[in-house]
């Protein structure tokens, strides 16, 4: 098993985490796929490479047609949990949260 720690003492934003992600060698179809299982509404995901020279990133730029939804931890927690992902994968937001 690999285990990934993340280090964010000063903050980030999902779109860093995905473009990490991939980065590190996540496939975009795997990524692609289990973000699907989440209900988004009509967010779209595109994903990228981005050059800043000499730097070589991916980007991951996510739009939505409808207003986000209220980003409350309780409702990220329960649009993850009403979620296809796995039943392991729902649990982690609940143990590790305040809420």
């Amino acid at each position: 098993m690999k285990i990934l720690f993340i280090d964010c003492f000063s903050g980030f934003t999902l779109d860093m985490l995905l473009g990490a992600l991939l980065q590190l060698g996540v496939e975009e179809d795997f990524l692609q796929a289990q973000l699907a299982k989440i209900s988004t509404g009509s967010c779209r995901i595109k994903f990228y490479d981005e050059e800043s020279l000499p730097v070589t990133a991916k980007r991951v730029e996510v739009s939505c047609v409808d207003p986000s939804p209220d980003d409350r931890p309780q409702q990220i927690i329960g649009l993850l949990e009403n979620s296809g992902l796995s039943p392991f994968v729902k649990k982690l937001p609940r143990r590790h949260s305040s809420v």
